[in-house]
């Protein structure tokens, strides 16, 4: 079990670090619809830089800070509504949940 020392030193230590980890979360996860879709790197590319680089998001974190990174989990959120809605598989239920888990991290992080 983790003391709270040990869980303070995994923690991002400043701004950037936390920048970085959030947007690892977020290619992560666009990478993870590319695999599953089969995507082109062309269009993984522009999915990508549309994601990543939105002038509307980059403003929200630039002026409200922290309270706006519940943004990074959305290519989850699509992946996870995509599998449940256009796949027919034995999980749906495991999907709904995966779903749900990925609302309650976006409504968590403000």
């Amino acid at each position: 079990m983790l003391t709270v020392r040990e869980f303070r030193k995994l923690a991002p230590r400043d701004r950037r670090d936390r920048d970085r980890c959030t947007y690892s979360i977020s290619f992560l996860g666009l990478y993870l619809i590319k695999q599953n879709y089969k995507l082109s790197n062309s269009s993984f590319i522009f999915l990508f830089l549309i994601f990543n680089f939105n002038g509307h998001i980059i403003s929200y974190l630039s002026t409200y800070g922290q309270s706006q990174l519940g943004y990074f989990f959305l290519p989850y959120f699509f992946y996870f509504f995509f599998k449940m809605t256009f796949e027919t598989e034995k999980n749906k239920y495991l999907n709904s949940i995966y779903l749900g888990i990925t609302i309650w991290l976006i409504l968590l992080q403000g």
